[in-house]
């Protein structure tokens, strides 16, 4: 597909924002649901098919939120529905430290039941000393209905 038109940015979603109806976490996709973390996406728009090409640049890392009174930056993984039994076994094999997340409060390992799940809470400085930033490219093209294949719209 080629195109001798510009591409002019309209927008930028990100999965934070429900307007953007960009929600990895509701995919279905049990797996995908906490692996991807936020991102922004750039939406642009070429002049002459008006197709919409959406790219995502990012760095891929374990971030944190700054002064995060509510905790929102904690980073859990979602463990499947267990019984009290089992997640009492599993927190005691649960390492006792305690960190300082860069967002302004303390974590710890923790198992919590959130709504019908049971989370394990992970702190950040942990999975952020485990891992090393990456940097994050994709990029797709949705062509505008009605248009050929490789043509223009007549």
């Amino acid at each position: 597909m080629q195109s001798l038109g510009f591409f002019a940015p309209l927008r930028i979603d990100y999965t934070g924002n429900a307007s953007a109806n960009l929600n990895p976490y509701n995919s279905g996709i049990y797996d995908l649901r906490n692996s991807l973390g936020h991102f922004d996406v750039l939406v642009s728009k070429d002049s002459k098919t008006k197709d919409l090409t959406f790219e995502i640049r990012d760095i891929y890392e374990f971030g944190y939120i700054r002064n995060d009174r509510n905790h929102r930056g904690r980073h859990g993984f979602p463990l499947g529905k267990l019984d009290e039994s089992t997640v009492a076994f599993m927190r005691m094999l649960l390492p006792a430290d305690e960190y300082r997340n860069p967002g302004g409060f303390k974590e710890r390992w923790e198992i919590v039941n959130v709504g019908k799940e049971t989370i394990l809470y992970i702190p950040q400085e942990v999975l952020a000393s485990q891992g090393k930033p990456f940097k994050v490219h994709g990029k797709f093209v949705r062509e505008k209905e009605g248009r050929k294949q490789g043509g223009n719209a007549k």
